[in-house]
């Protein structure tokens, strides 16, 4: 479940870290996401590739326009798809569907139909 890294998930742990300094200190400018470890058996390991997705976010340079920041997907490998039609096999796909899936019941391309699970806001 936690190798899943979207867009989203990213941009939010850029904000949090931002938000999190103190007054007077200098703004996170630059952040490189990757994921790392986890299990990875032969048969998810192209799924983690691909919904592990490394990002490098930037903050806009401009002074009027600071709170802008740019999200650019990193590769991680050249080739995603261990299957020339990229559909999953019908054991990952039961997996992705339960624990990944955006809506469930969805049945188009699983490349664009998966979720990160949000940041969690726990007591300080």
């Amino acid at each position: 479940m936690n190798v899943a890294l979207d867009r989203k998930l990213a941009a939010g742990i850029f904000h949090c870290i931002s938000h999190s300094k103190p007054g007077g200190a200098q703004p996170l400018e630059r952040l490189e996401l990757r994921v790392h470890g986890g299990c990875h058996p032969d048969s998810l390991f192209d799924l983690f590739e691909h919904i592990g997705q490394w990002w490098l976010i930037d903050r806009s340079p401009r002074d009027d326009s600071r709170d802008v920041i740019e999200l650019k997907g990193l590769p991680r490998r050249q080739n995603l798809e261990w299957r020339p039609d990229g559909r999953l096999t019908q054991e990952v796909d039961k997996i992705f569907r339960r624990v990944w899936l955006k809506e469930p019941g969805s049945s188009g391309d699983w490349r664009e139909e998966w979720h990160s699970w949000p940041l969690s806001e726990g007591e300080n």
